[in-house]
């Protein structure tokens, strides 16, 4: 299984072209919740599935809206 820094690293590489992501970092899933995630932001219109195959061993935890389109939080 990889690793949330792999995946976020292959999740930058792929972006360089596509821009869908406009913010991708690993920290705490929350202030209550220690446990490492994987944020992303996506840009409008895009979501999880526009995403290459590196985050589907990962678990989404929470989902949401930001002013410019939907953000995710992964864990393995």
């Amino acid at each position: 299984m990889k690793t949330l820094q792999s995946t976020l690293e292959s999740l930058l590489s792929f972006d360089f072209n596509s821009k869908i992501i406009e913010n991708a970092c690993i920290c705490e899933f929350s202030a209550e919740d220690s446990t490492p995630a994987l944020h992303l932001y996506l840009w409008r219109g895009y979501d999880l599935s526009d995403l290459p195959d590196c985050t589907f061993a990962l678990n989404e935890v929470a989902e949401g809206h930001w002013d410019g389109g939907r953000c995710y939080s992964l864990q393995a």
